[in-house]
């Protein structure tokens, strides 16, 4: 089914996406240039712009920007789980050749509003909870595991799967799910729920010792209890625990209050133990981070976690698991900036990928542990794309780092582009 598209040139499509867009927008393509400017990649760039076939209507395709949709087996298979919108709802895609060439495998249980996040275990299966991204609607969180074949690089469904983690209802409405394991194998999965009778929206925390079966309340809160959506949270494993890292808000519509939070638990605590939030940051200016959902957050090999979020521009700050505390945010740069995605490569290096406002490309930042210097904004993309750029990138990955980012395209409307890392 991608055959036809993937014969074409980057360069040939590149240009035929942005002949699109400015003929949807102006009608007249006598006021678009004759093709995308070109730029060099950073030099550990391996390809990038590299059609994948994979498109989408959907608003959602790859949300949100602190979830979860990419992957590389133990085998060297990229995986990615994105929302097709009516060309199917959730579907699975996979690469054999490091993301050159994509090929569909499969849909998954949902509809074409939902969205997922998911974690890989080290056999390559997929444990994924999905949920839907607003508040309106009805639906469930459910719970979803792949199990993948090694020998035929493919996956299947498990036959105990999917499994509700979160039955909503009209008083309780649950939205926007991510799921992470702990070190004793216990599934953690924290989503947003909205209460009808009070109007209030906080951060829920579930969690599953039968490998995902059945899902119990950890009677944690987070959040303050009032009406501001833009409450999102990412519950993560730290090595020693898991922690939620979230989005809370206070104050009017003229004058909103946001901060980045979190709290964290002890795996040898019972798990119902009390989890206190604390601040991480608040955000510096008026539209830093105005949904609560760009952000991005990795945990390393010692398990400290990184974070980066959008505060006009992009910041970056820090958790010392073993002293749990975070450092004070800092700036990666003066650029005006929105979407980001975080990853931690083998060594510890941190690589942080965003697309500045108004821009065309996509560019990334790292940081190699053994300098502790953070490198400048480095192109990724070769030509300029249309479109937001919204990307996913692997939490982690040992030293290739893929990224699919999605730029405007003729009907459907949106695709997935990829590029390659040398970490």
């Amino acid at each position: 089914m991608l055959g036809g598209q993937l014969g074409m040139s980057f360069w040939n499509r590149g240009s035929l996406r942005l002949l699109f867009s400015c003929l949807g927008a102006a009608g007249s393509a006598l006021l678009c240039p004759a093709s995308p400017a070109l730029a060099a990649p950073a030099t550990f760039v391996v390809h990038s712009d590299a059609v994948t076939g994979i498109t989408s209507d959907a608003e959602v395709f790859v949300s949100l920007r602190y979830m979860r949709h990419l992957w590389i087996t133990p085998d060297g298979v990229q995986v990615a789980v994105i929302q097709q919108g009516s060309n199917g709802g959730l579907g699975l895609y996979k690469s054999f050749d490091a993301g050159s060439a994509w090929s569909w495998e499969q849909d998954l249980p949902g509809s074409s509003e939902d969205i997922s996040d998911g974690i890989m275990l080290a056999d390559g299966s997929l444990l994924l909870v999905t949920s839907i991204a607003t508040t309106g609607p009805i639906a469930d969180v459910e719970f979803i595991r792949m199990n993948y074949d090694a020998l035929a690089r493919e996956w299947s469904l498990d036959p105990l799967a999917p499994s509700t983690v979160y039955g909503s209802s009209e008083v309780g409405k649950a939205t926007r799910a991510t799921i992470a394991m702990d070190s004793n194998g216990v599934l953690w999965s924290a989503f947003r729920l909205q209460n009808a009778n009070t109007g209030n929206v906080r951060i829920r925390l579930f969690s599953s010792v039968d490998d995902g079966l059945t899902w119990q309340d950890s009677l944690n809160l987070f959040g303050t209890a009032n009406a501001w959506v833009e409450k999102n949270g990412k519950v993560v494993a730290t090595g020693t625990g898991i922690a939620v890292v979230l989005q809370d808000v206070t104050g009017s519509v003229a004058s909103p209050v946001r901060w980045k939070a979190w709290a964290h638990r002890d795996d040898a605590a019972p798990l119902q133990a009390a989890m206190t939030s604390q601040p991480i940051a608040a955000m510096r200016v008026a539209e830093g981070d105005p949904h609560g959902s760009h952000f991005s957050v990795a945990a390393d090999s010692l398990g400290n976690l990184h974070l980066s979020y959008q505060d006009g521009r992009i910041f970056y700050a820090r958790l010392d698991e073993s002293a749990q505390s975070w450092s004070t945010p800092v700036s990666l740069g003066t650029q005006t900036a929105s979407y980001n995605s975080i990853s931690v490569a083998g060594t510890d290096d941190l690589y942080v990928f965003t697309r500045f406002a108004g821009g065309t490309n996509l560019w990334v930042k790292r940081l190699p542990q053994a300098t502790q210097q953070w490198s400048g904004w480095l192109q990724v993309s070769a030509s300029s794309e249309p479109g937001l750029l919204r990307m996913c990138s692997p939490e982690r990955v040992d030293d290739e780092l893929p990224v699919l980012y999605q730029v405007n395209a003729p009907p459907p409307g949106l695709e997935l582009l990829h590029a390659l890392l040398d970490v």
